[in-house]
């Protein structure tokens, strides 16, 4: 670009029709425009929420199914809302969850999910485009205390999309 990139601009005018206003650079004396153009910004609000906070684990009261065990639960529950003008009706994210991020080995980790007994979740989920949570709950059972040594951390939870 000529070192005269910039001399003009003019900006608040749609081109392309999408809502958002656009962006003219001009450099002078090349009789040449560059056309930047926006595009929609998507707002997205997310919770998750753990309940209960404190988990005692002589309480057991969730069954994995395959083994018909008893273990110590608690659920896990995320929530998506978007927002975008110009954006489409309905907005596709992929969400990740991870349990116990702090431990970096599986076989350390203190929590699993009770349908996968994984300590990772992902689904591809669907939000509107109209700020309506969208929100699903999952099951999490604490692993047997002599299968682990650390019970004074935190359990950490992790969500990405």
């Amino acid at each position: 670009m000529p070192a005269s990139f910039g001399y003009s601009m003019t900006g608040n005018t749609d081109i392309d029709q999408n809502g958002y206003p656009d962006l003219i650079v001009g450099v002078f004396g090349a009789d040449k425009a560059v056309l930047f153009r926006s595009r929609p910004v998507i707002g997205v609000n997310a919770t998750l929420d753990i309940t209960p906070q404190i988990i005692n684990p002589e309480e057991k009261n969730c069954q994995i199914s395959s083994t018909n065990t008893f273990v110590s639960c608690f659920k896990v529950k995320y929530c998506l809302a978007a927002f975008g003008s110009g954006a489409p009706q309905t907005l596709n994210f992929r969400v990740d969850i991870t349990l116990d991020r702090l431990k970096q080995k599986e076989t350390t980790k203190r929590a699993l999910f009770l349908h996968s007994r994984t300590s990772q979740y992902t689904k591809n989920t669907t939000v509107n485009n109209d700020r309506t949570l969208a929100c699903e709950e999952q099951e999490v059972f604490l692993r047997d205390d002599r299968e682990f040594r650390d019970k004074i951390t935190p359990i950490s939870v992790a969500m990405e999309y």
